[in-house]
């Protein structure tokens, strides 16, 4: 169960990088002289750009040992919020985005597939919750720690923390990991086959709709709060904290109910 122990942190860093514009929103827009509006297209376009590339590594052909293809994006991760880091001009802050997204995507495409790989058959299901628990704890406290270094030491540190992080958890994964083979991919005609499905469109639309409403609202509630009368720059941390509370409520109640599962 090696993963178990360096999987959750690896997806919290990179869930982390996804959604730090979220509690720094403010402050990056003031800096870089930029609308909160034209920030948080950094997190759209790091969404739509992820996406697409966990679909084309889900169907390309990609035989490459799974441990060194994780270290790599992690690494390449760390290079994208340095670029963050450093960037003056707003253009350079989505260039340091997309190519994160880039990485993000091919993660995402990969991880629950090497966690079930390495979980023996009865567990398969709790580590691929362990492994995926590491999204809530991002939007628990990634978030609001990054808001919090943001109000103290600026924006530009919360990247730097991040990049350091994606370090980090890369020299923990190359110690941690067995290695894993590259297993075939999907192709192309699988994916045209889903698509084609009627009810499962249905599932496409409700997710959609519901994960565009969540993170409309996610996404600019920062600057949102720091508009409401009577809220303290210090509270904005704990309500970030409040808002993925629930999500990780969510993910140790299904956690067990997947083991308890008899199917």
């Amino acid at each position: 169960m090696e993963f178990a122990q360096a999987g959750p942190l690896a997806t919290f860093t990179i869930v982390a990088t996804e959604f730090a514009p979220i509690g720094l929103l403010s402050s990056i827009a003031s800096d870089l002289e930029r609308s909160p509006a034209t920030i948080g297209l950094t997190v759209t376009a790091y969404a739509l750009i992820g996406a697409g590339s966990a679909l084309l590594s889900a169907v390309l052909p990609n035989h490459f040992p799974r441990k060194s293809l994780l270290i790599g994006l992690m690494l390449v991760l760390a290079a994208s919020n340095a670029l963050a880091m450093i960037a003056q001009t707003f253009p350079t802050l989505m260039l340091a985005r997309i190519v994160g997204a880039l990485s993000h995507g091919v993660f995402w495409a990969m991880v629950a597939a090497i966690a079930s790989q390495i979980a023996p058959p009865n567990r398969m299901g709790l580590a691929t919750t362990i492994v995926f628990g590491g999204i809530s704890i991002a939007n628990v406290l990634g978030v609001p720690v990054l808001n919090l270094i943001g109000q103290a030491w600026g924006w530009r540190v919360a990247f730097g923390a991040l990049g350091g992080l994606c370090l980090f958890t890369a020299l923990l994964m190359g110690a941690l990991l067995p290695k894993v083979k590259g297993e075939g991919t999907v192709g192309f005609a699988a994916l045209a086959g889903v698509l084609r499905s009627r009810k499962l469109w249905r599932v496409y639309a409700v997710a959609i709709f519901t994960v565009a409403a969540h993170f409309g609202a996610f996404t600019f509630i920062e600057p949102y709060l720091r508009n409401v009368p009577g809220v303290a720059p210090a509270a904005i941390a704990a309500l970030l904290f409040g808002f993925g509370a629930a999500g990780l409520l969510g993910n140790i109640v299904t956690g067990f109910l997947v083991l308890l599962s008899p199917c």
